[in-house]
Parts: C-alpha cells; structure tokens; sequence
C-alpha cells in the first residue's frame, strides 16, 4: 500500500459508512412497520368516549402497544447500531494494520505480524467501550441515545392520533394514516388528510418529518464519530504516521459548524485533534505519513537492534503488550 493509497483508503472508508447507515436504517425500518402495525390494530379496536378522546381502556391498551414497539426499536437499533460500529472502527483500522503489514513483509523486516494484528485489534475493542462509556455534550450516554428513539416514536404516534382525534377522523382512517406515516412520511399523511389539512396546517406540523429521523441521526454521528475515533487512535499505534491530523471537510455547505474552521486550521497533534462536534457530521480525520522511504530505513534499523527515539516509543506503548 502506498502513501497515495492509504489516503484514498480513508475516503472510501467514509462512503462505507455512509451505504453502512443506509443498510442500518432499511433494516431498522421493519421495526418501525411491525411496531407501527401493532399500535394500528389498537387503534382501528379502540372506543371513542366522546367527540375527540377515547375511552380509559383503549388508551391502555394503545400505550401498551406504544410501549412494547418503542422497546421493539431500541433494542434491534442497539444490536444493529452495535454490529455497524464494529465493521465501521475495522474499516479503519484495517488501513493502518494493511500498511504496515505490508511494509514488513515487502522489506523482510522482523517484527511479527501477528503482533500487528494484535494491537489493531485491541484498539477495535477498546474504541467499542469508550463508545459505550462516553457522555455527550448534552449529557446523554449512548445507551440512553438509544432509548431515545424508542421515546420518539411513542411521542408520534400519540401526536398523530391525538391530531386525528381533535379533527374528527375515523379510527378506521388513523388506524391507517399510522401505517402510511411510518412507511413513508408526514407528507404521505398530509395526502391522506386531504381537505380536512385545510385550516389545520399547525397540527400537522407537530408531528415529525420521518419516523425514523432521530434513528438516522443517531446511526450516522455514531458511525462518523467512531470512523473519527478510529482514525486518531490508529495515528498513535502506527508508528509510519507522524503524531499530526488532517481535518477533511466532505461537503461546501455552511451549516453553521465549526467544521470549516477546524478544516482550515489544519494539521492538529494528539491533543489539539477537535472532536465530534454535531449531529450528522461527515468529516474525515487522517493521520498524516511519514516519509515512507524514511521510515522503511528506520524500521528496518531499528528491528536489527539500533534504538530511535520514536520506534522504542512505540514498543513500549504498543508492541510489547501484543505478544
């Protein structure tokens, strides 16, 4: 692998994760269907009390379909969102573990490979439980990130029939509309209401864009979050990349972040690296190469015995708990 090919590799590890959170979220779709059907059947069963409310027990019975669907979705966007963060940290790693296996065994260097191996893959599973353990900016921990979007969904729903209720809709018709919603989105039930959006336009707005919105955001970040994790982390466990970071904007639109910013003040050392600063980021963070001419020299020096200063830092660090 050259050093034009190690660059490229972190860009096409970016666009896996961008096909990666699509799977993630057609897969988590048949979730939000089987929860969204189960609430529906409540809903057609249910009993009106009056003009715009329904009866005490079908409230209940409705919130325990809510309830059992909102856990429905954490927990397979948890056993999903945990897969993909694994094949996400390896498309990473993988990089750096490639690029200097190669360089190894291209100069017959002696240093086993396995050892190697066995650095990257403890930093892969080192990265999974800081992720697990982290705490975001606005105090929420992944776990609770998650749940999240189980509360979510059981706040839509309740908006929507709720919205239904006060304009007179036919259970039979929301029983419907909540089907339509979560298979397609607030539009699709906009065309479904009709006339009756006429004069209401404000109560549909209270009811999200997409049901799957705050999934989508929490797959994304966490992927692009650990891709950027991954990306620093390997920076210090290769001994070929310089301790310094590239930060690489992957679009020109100004959101209002500090992206641009933090793109311009480029390269960064360990400490300096900023972090994932906002939802649906797709920035890149790169170890920059040494010389590889250069290294290759002091690598093999250093396998036969002679001490740098940098190559003896690394096997203190790294090499030697790998055995």
């Amino acid at each position: 692998m050259t050093n034009a090919e190690y660059r490229r590799y972190y860009l096409a590890a970016r666009r896996s994760a961008s096909r990666l959170t699509r799977e993630l979220i057609n897969k988590l779709q048949t979730t939000f269907n089987e929860a969204a059907l189960m609430v529906a059947e409540r809903v057609r069963n249910a009993e009106l009390a009056g003009l715009s409310d329904l009866t005490i027990r079908s409230w209940r019975n409705i919130q325990f379909a809510l309830e059992e669907g909102s856990l429905m979705i954490t927990d397979h966007l948890q056993e999903l969102l945990n897969n993909g963060l694994l094949k996400s940290t390896r498309s990473i790693t993988a990089i750096d573990e490639s690029y200097l296996i190669n360089i190894i065994r291209n100069n017959n260097i002696g240093i086993d490979t396995i050892r190697i191996r066995n650095i990257f893959t403890g930093i892969n599973e080192s990265l999974i439980v800081s992720t697990f353990n982290r705490v975001y900016a606005n105090g929420y921990t992944y776990s609770q990130r998650i749940w999240n979007v189980g509360l979510d969904y059981n706040t839509q729903i309740k908006k929507l029939i709720t919205t239904d209720l006060a304009i007179g809709r036919d259970l039979v018709e929301t029983a419907k509309d909540i089907r339509i919603y979560v298979q397609k989105d607030r539009l699709a039930l906009a065309k479904r209401w009709g006339t009756l959006l006429e004069g209401n336009e404000g109560m549909l707005r209270r009811i999200g864009k997409n049901i799957d919105y705050n999934a989508l955001r929490v797959i994304r970040s966490e992927l692009y979050a650990s891709l950027q994790g991954a990306a620093v982390i390997d920076g210090q466990a290769n001994p070929a990349c310089t301790g310094w970071y590239e930060w690489i904007r992957q679009n020109s639109t100004d959101w209002g972040c500090k992206c641009p910013t933090n793109e311009a003040n480029s390269p960064y050392t360990l400490n300096d690296v900023p972090s994932y600063d906002h939802p649906n980021c797709y920035c890149i963070i790169r170890p920059l190469l040494r010389n590889r001419a250069e290294f290759v020299n002091d690598l093999k020096a250093w396998s036969e015995g002679e001490s740098i200063g940098y190559l003896d830092a690394w096997e203190t660090n790294y090499l030697q708990f790998a055995a």
